[in-house]
């Protein structure tokens, strides 16, 4: 008899499949594509209502312009029926509208001419002769070789001059003077006699004139050996007078101004010894305004102007 078997149960060959392990990197990958689809599936939110909400107040304001009348949005254009415009119903009343129109323009075209003395007028102080005009008198003495006469004629212009016919226009002639190059004080003084904006009320004045001649006074004096008190003389005298005028006080000379017809460095003596006079270095000329041919770049009260010249049209 053949042995009886039991047969093995066939083994099973089938075997469980295994899911492999995600490494660290491919987790993240997996992790951040997923949140880039959700990104795109799923705007900002915060994004699309700032948008609606901007283009909804677009659309409001769209419709409230529209609905305004036609008038409220005219406002800086006047409608063509104006009252000038508008057509006359009666001819007869033409010529009184356009007398009324005419009488309108001219009023508002005929204005008051402007003020040339809106920044103030000038007193002329009245000082004694002996600091000016008999300075002028005395003419003949004033420089130790020469008389000065007649460069001091006509008003501080000089003789008028002679020769320049055919060289000038003709027209032109008679504004010519052989004018001294020291007598601008002689003619600024003139000039501002009969200035507009002279005044004679001191309380109306913005500024008052000295109308001392100082180069004229000290020209004499830089010669020959004069001395120091000599040249000074005329200045000390000057300051003494003006020191005692009401409205020198009441400033202490800051709204005074003169005429000085030399060059600043004639009164600016240091030494006895030096040259010329020590008038601005006098304490009563510190706050005086002073108008001179050549001035000192480092003193602002020495205002520079040209030197006087030939033509006085």
């Amino acid at each position: 008899m053949l042995p009886i078997h039991s047969p093995k149960p066939p083994s099973s060959t089938t075997k469980a499949t295994t899911t492999p392990e995600l490494n660290s990197f491919e987790r993240k990958n997996s992790s951040s594509s997923f949140r880039s689809q959700n990104s795109f599936v799923f705007p900002n939110s915060n994004r699309l209502w700032l948008l609606l909400v901007i283009v909804s107040l677009q659309i409001i304001i769209l419709l409230m312009a529209r609905g305004l009348p036609l008038s409220h949005r005219r406002t800086h254009f006047p409608s063509p029926l104006s009252y000038d415009h508008k057509p006359v119903q009666n001819p007869a009343n033409f010529s009184t509208h356009r007398s009324k129109s005419a009488n309108i323009s001219i009023s508002s075209t005929v204005s008051s001419p402007p003020d040339r003395c809106s920044s103030g007028r000038i007193f002329v102080y009245d000082l004694p002769a002996f600091f000016n005009r008999e300075l002028l008198d005395n003419c003949a003495d004033l420089d130790p070789w020469h008389s000065r006469c007649e460069a001091l004629s006509n008003g501080g212009f000089g003789r008028e001059a002679a020769g320049l016919s055919g060289v000038i226009p003709e027209g032109l002639v008679p504004a010519w003077y052989w004018t001294d190059q020291f007598a601008m004080e002689v003619i600024y003084h003139n000039r501002v006699l009969s200035h507009e904006c002279r005044t004679t009320e001191p309380d109306s004045a913005m500024a008052f004139y000295i109308p001392f001649y100082a180069g004229l006074a000290v020209g004499k004096y830089l010669w020959l050996g004069y001395s120091s008190k000599d040249r000074d003389r005329y200045c000390e005298m000057m300051l003494e007078w003006i020191k005692d005028q009401p409205y020198w006080k009441r400033s202490d000379g800051w709204d005074h101004f003169m005429t000085m017809g030399r060059i600043t460095w004639d009164f600016r003596r240091s030494k006895n010894e030096d040259w010329g006079s020590s008038c601005i270095y006098m304490p009563g000329m510190r706050n005086i305004t002073r108008l001179l041919i050549e001035r000192n770049p480092w003193d602002y009260f020495d205002v520079v102007v040209p030197y006087p010249t030939g033509f006085h049209p």
